[in-house]
């Protein structure tokens, strides 16, 4: 099977959406994201789960509740990489094969006649 250029150039474009999506990822997870991107950052592909224990919470008497600070610990999640790093590329991949059939099949409708 040989491919055209139009091809080579999706592929291209999908191994790099690919490779920014796990690069962000693991930034999010194991580095700074806020002084990389602004200061208002959102978490896209860590999930924050709460500690095991919590040993900064303490009983407030009046309501017998936990109040505290709580101890958090960050996790990526394969879910939500493998979800941003697959779906978009092969959407695009099946929208540009749907619009190259379409204009196809309108071309052969023209010389047909």
């Amino acid at each position: 099977m040989t491919l055209n250029g139009w091809q080579r150039i999706g592929i291209v474009a999908t191994v790099l959406w690919v490779v920014a999506i796990v690069a962000t990822a693991c930034l999010e997870r194991w580095g700074n994201p806020a002084s990389v991107f602004s200061s208002e950052y959102v978490f896209h592909f860590v999930e924050f789960n709460p500690a095991a224990e919590q040993h900064l919470k303490k009983v407030d008497r009046e309501i017998g509740e936990l109040r505290g600070p709580t101890q958090v610990i960050p996790s990526l999640s394969p879910y939500l990489v493998l979800r941003a790093a697959f779906i978009p590329p092969l959407v695009a991949w099946l929208l540009a094969y749907v619009v190259l059939w379409t204009v196809q099949w309108v071309k052969r409708g023209f010389k047909s006649g």
